[in-house]
């Protein structure tokens, strides 16, 4: 079976690979087979892959591309991944930096967190306005309560839970009683 493929259907088919990195390919003489921009069917120069290699990565470029072959592996904040193809001479390379790998990840979850954050904000607040209404109010309420019929004041009855109500009236009773 043969196939004939021209160098502008390679470009477009790695310029469609990935938005968040690039994806080339070069033959063992580092000339460019692929490449998004730089290689189509009207080119007339070859290009090197060493032009092309972010300058962060030149200096650690061979090591990257050795190491890249057992997995996929950040050097000088990029990702190097690159494999031998097996029915060519060419290599298939593709880099990324690490921020442009990460920001469609932090814009997902960044929403996602935002929601979950204001949810959190909302039930603290909630709770924090119901220990307030239900507990620390009735109780400074009796407190103040114990203070009025110590001194025998008769309080009005205090506008409170319901289920405080039993406390002020024994408060109330215990006072008169004592009084009597």
């Amino acid at each position: 079976v043969g196939l004939d493929l021209t160098l502008g259907f390679l470009s477009r088919f790695v310029a469609d690979f990935s938005s968040e990195g690039t994806l080339l390919l070069f033959n063992d003489q580092n000339q460019l087979i692929a490449h998004p921009k730089l290689v189509d069917s009207r080119t007339t120069s070859v290009g090197n892959v060493d032009d092309i290699i972010p300058d962060e990565l030149k200096d650690s470029f061979r090591e990257a591309l050795a190491d890249s072959r057992q997995g996929p592996r950040f050097h000088s904040g990029y990702l190097v991944l690159s494999r031998k193809l097996q029915n060519a001479p060419w290599t298939a390379l593709f880099i990324a930096h690490r921020m442009d790998l990460e920001r469609p990840a932090y814009s997902a979850v960044g929403f996602a967190f935002s929601l979950v954050a204001a949810g959190l904000i909302a039930m603290l607040v909630m709770g924090q306005k119901t220990i307030r209404r239900d507990f620390v109010m009735p109780g400074q309420k009796l407190v103040d309560h114990i203070g009025a019929e110590s001194r025998n004041e008769q309080p009005p009855r205090p506008d409170v839970p319901e289920a405080w109500q039993p406390c002020f009236d024994e408060v109330s009773t215990t006072f008169r009683q004592n009084l009597a």
